[in-house]
């Protein structure tokens, strides 16, 4: 009787071996019997192109894996941190098996381990670095926590402001989020590079707004108390409006189009500010690509059943920049338009169900190879609807 179960053993092993070899030969489906994906995003609204691009691309690129999935979007103000840890509680209550976070702040985020870690929910960073070093320690230790993908806020920082030194102003005013922000920490500290280099001066400075309104009223103030004010610096913001109601206030009280903007981020009302020649400098297209790093760390450790490497990643990736209209109506064409910024197929290698050896490492190369000019020629042909192979289409935003 050992005998007859040894060998029935035996057997067994050998047919999960060849098994196991067939897949392994076909390079197919290892998420086969995996959940579907379901990403869940806070944020602000999906009312303008630049919101719902990166959502749709998330859709696009989770509904076409074997194991299929969506991404979803919790509305939330971002400026507060109880509201966004209620929205990350929505999210994971709403059955989401990862999720996409900007924080307003690095406190938050320890509470967004704990409920991650809790219910078992990989997740990610986008557009923050984790400055506070208690903090960090707390979140790269969570098995569940994926990594960063951050843009360099530094180096777009001082870009922005050079821009502005090598035009030849010296009285600024600053448009920025709350000191608290690693986001604006960095490119105000980039900004006060090229401010000593330059002989500029930050003049008056508001934080946090939210609608045109503020915009509007706080750059009104600017130029009644400095009247000598030539350019407006917006570093980072939380209201996609606020580029509207800066423009709106330089139309009422510079309407000698002396008073220029530099802007970081291309929020709505960019191609209005560059008919109207206000536009000095803007760096920005790193909406999508971030949201589609932090979707592949969070992706690969579903996939994996844990993070690749066992470890956090942290993915740079490179600002792009448009100098006139007509380069901003190739970003909108190409990432904000009919077409996602990269199919399917593009970015298929990057997954383990397409290819079992994929590390961090390669993740961190594609975010480094970032270029707006390379997504424009790869795409000069294609037209939509755009679909992958599981028939999930990109769905562009309807103006």
């Amino acid at each position: 009787m050992k005998k007859v179960i040894a060998l029935l053993l035996a057997a067994v092993m050998v047919f999960a071996l060849c098994a196991c070899g067939q897949q392994g030969a076909e390079g197919k489906d290892p998420a086969a019997k995996l959940p579907e994906f379901k990403l869940g995003i806070p944020m602000e609204n999906t009312a303008n192109p630049a919101q719902y691009s990166y959502l749709e691309n998330m859709v696009y690129l989770c509904g076409n894996f074997p194991n299929g999935g969506t991404a979803v979007a919790e509305a939330d103000d971002l400026t507060d941190p109880d509201h966004m840890i209620s929205s990350v509680e929505k999210l994971i209550s709403a059955g989401c098996n990862m999720i996409t976070i900007c924080p307003c702040n690095d406190t938050m985020l320890i509470k967004v381990a704990k409920l991650c870690e809790e219910n078992k929910v990989y997740w990610a960073v986008a557009w923050r670095d984790i400055l506070d070093p208690e903090v960090r320690d707390v979140v790269y230790a969570s098995p569940y926590f994926c990594g960063t993908a951050v843009q360099s806020d530094l180096n777009a920082g001082y870009a922005a402001v050079k821009a502005m030194g090598e035009a030849g102003m010296k009285k600024i005013g600053l448009i920025s989020l709350d000191k608290s922000s690693s986001c604006a920490a960095l490119r105000e500290k980039g900004m006060q590079k090229a401010l000593d280099e330059y002989g500029m001066e930050v003049v008056a400075e508001a934080r946090d707004l939210q609608q045109a309104a503020d915009a509007a009223q706080a750059v009104e103030s600017f130029i009644v108390a400095n009247p000598d004010l030539d350019g407006v610096y917006i570093a980072c913001s939380m209201g996609m409006n606020i580029l509207d109601g800066t423009l709106s206030a330089l139309e009422q009280y510079d309407p000698d189009n002396h008073i220029k903007i530099s802007v970081i981020d291309f929020l709505t009302g960019l191609d209005a500010c560059f008919e109207k020649d206000r536009i000095i400098c803007a760096q920005g297209g790193i909406y999508i690509p971030v949201q589609i790093a932090c979707g592949m760390l969070e992706m690969n450790a579903i996939l994996n059943g844990g993070r690749l490497g066992g470890q956090a990643w942290d993915v740079p990736i490179s600002f792009g920049a448009v100098g006139s209209a007509e380069e901003f109506k190739d970003y909108s064409k190409f990432c904000e338009g009919a077409l996602p910024t990269y199919t399917f197929e593009e970015l298929q290698n990057l997954f383990i169900t397409y290819n079992p050896d994929v590390t961090g490492e390669d993740i961190i190369a594609w975010g480094n190879a970032f270029n707006l000019a390379d997504i424009y020629a790869a795409h000069a042909d294609l037209a939509a609807p755009v679909k992958g192979p599981n028939g999930v289409e990109y769905v562009p935003f309807a103006k």
